[in-house]
């Protein structure tokens, strides 16, 4: 798990984090470590929670239940406004995590994502194992404790980068190191990742993965200040520094900058098996970028907008 430095350390996390949510500091946060600025707003990736296997979305709305979770079932198709489904309320009580993001960690056999959160007051990492039913409040089981001391990390997310078919940890600390935390292939609490691997050093931007070049997740940076977003391919194998490739593809150009979203992560919308990018735009619009193949500056079609009153979100995935 993550090294305790100081406490110091863990408690500057965890205020900054705050201030992500409390701020637009998404046009003018430096990209770099330096501003702890909890990046994306989320886990970055939605997955299918209610196992038809569609991809849903999932959010906290601050100012409902002291932090409502609410599921919003994908259709399976990118149909403007009827994209996503009736929402659901499974979950309150959640303004105390800071990062919440999607996957399978605990080895459902239907496949239903689990919902991890980091506690802000002491960095701990919990998952909800999914029940297996989406019913309402019951719909996640009791949090199991993964780790301690996560506050360390301010940006996370969830891919698959060992390639054995189970949710691994990616995570940029304070220093700009990005770290692997692979997954044991075993559901047994803090043990269900294993030691970390130094992947990657100095942080560019906000931080994605994601298997669009090959069949294992591509390392996807949005820059932004430019609103550039490139793409480093999978060598193939976990080899430390050397797992992605050193050079990038640009997919996208001026397309994403800050100041016209506060929210971005990666959903694949249109079920075409590759993911979309979905934004929350600064006026509250909910906003999917459909993926089109890797080409340079050109990877993205049409933006389709699929809601609107979004404003009252702060967490995304």
């Amino acid at each position: 798990m993550p090294l305790s430095t100081t406490r110091r350390v863990i408690a500057l996390g965890a205020l900054l984090g705050l201030l992500a949510l409390q701020s637009s500091l998404v046009s003018a946060a430096p990209e770099s470590g330096a501003a702890a600025d909890y990046a994306q707003r989320s886990g970055s990736r939605s997955q299918d929670l209610t196992g038809d296997g569609a991809v849903d979305v999932l959010t906290r709305e601050p100012g409902v239940d002291d932090g409502a979770l609410w599921l919003y079932p994908g259709s399976g198709k990118l149909q403007g406004r009827q994209t996503l489904g009736q929402r659901t309320q499974i979950g309150r009580g959640w303004n105390g995590f800071n990062w919440i993001g999607v996957a399978e960690i605990t080895g459902d056999p239907k496949g239903h994502a689990d919902v991890l959160a980091r506690r802000a007051s002491d960095g701990a990492l919990l998952v909800y194992p999914h029940s297996g039913t989406v019913n309402g409040l019951n719909t996640l089981g009791e949090p199991v404790l993964l780790g301690t001391g996560w506050n360390e990390l301010y940006e996370i997310v969830l891919a698959d980068v060992t390639g054995d078919g189970n949710a691994d940890i990616l995570g940029y600390d304070l220093q700009d190191n990005l770290w692997l935390y692979p997954h044991s292939g075993t559901f047994q609490g803090t043990a269900t990742f294993g030691e970390r691997t130094l992947v990657r050093q100095g942080r560019l931007g906000w931080l994605y993965a994601t298997p669009w070049s090959t069949d294992r997740p591509d390392l996807v940076t949005n820059f932004v200040a430019t609103g550039d977003m490139v793409a480093s391919a999978h060598s193939g194998a976990v080899d430390g520094t050397n797992t992605w490739s050193p050079s990038s593809t640009t997919l996208a150009r001026g397309k994403f900058t800050g100041d016209l979203l506060d929210i971005l992560s990666l959903a694949d919308l249109n079920g075409d098996g590759r993911d979309d990018v979905l934004v929350r735009g600064k006026d509250g619009s909910l906003v999917v970028f459909p993926f089109t193949g890797v080409a340079e500056g050109n990877s993205f079609g049409r933006a389709t907008v699929i809601g609107s009153g979004w404003g009252g979100v702060d967490l995304l995935t």
